[in-house]
């Protein structure tokens, strides 16, 4: 059952405080404005999460580091060897990978994308989205290995730098 917004909040900011609030504790409510469902959805950085990050690091980590940046439907969908993940934005609630603000279309890893897919850090396991921002982090980790799961070889990703 939805939770129904409180009688008491009659403005539209205490709205929102509201619904974050109840987003958070991962209750549905609705929205008083507009009527929608609004939900907290948890993203799990998944194996096509993780193999695109191992494919922009093997396409981008000989590139000097201003140059990193990828246009990934030009650069990688069209020409990679196996499927990529259209889902690449959400890596982004994880700081794992950032888009250019002078053309949206290009993303390259952060030190902290590159550190993970080098097994150098851990990052959370899940992201908390409400309304396209995340608005918490699961307290379980993953590393770039448990994240590929069982049927992915890390080491030989990695050797693979090949575009077609």
């Amino acid at each position: 059952m939805k939770t129904v917004m409180p009688k008491h909040i009659t403005d539209v900011p205490e709205a929102r405080k509201w619904i974050v609030a109840e987003a958070i504790k991962m209750k549905p409510c609705k929205c008083p404005v507009c009527g929608q469902t609004v939900k907290l959805y948890p993203r799990k950085l998944s194996s096509a999460l993780a193999l695109f990050l191992i494919a922009i690091y093997n396409l981008t980590i000989i590139m000097e580091t201003e140059d990193r940046w990828v246009c990934v439907s030009r650069d990688m969908i069209d020409k990679m060897d196996h499927h990529i993940s259209k889902d690449y934005s959400k890596l982004r609630f994880w700081g794992l990978l950032e888009s250019n603000p002078k053309d949206p279309k290009q993303w390259r890893l952060t030190g902290a994308g590159i550190a993970f897919v080098e097994g150098k850090m851990v990052t959370p396991e899940k992201a908390y989205v409400y309304n396209n921002y995340c608005v918490r982090m699961s307290e379980n980790t993953t590393d770039i290995k448990t994240a590929l799961g069982s049927k992915f070889d890390l080491t030989e990703l990695l050797s693979e730098r090949r575009i077609k």
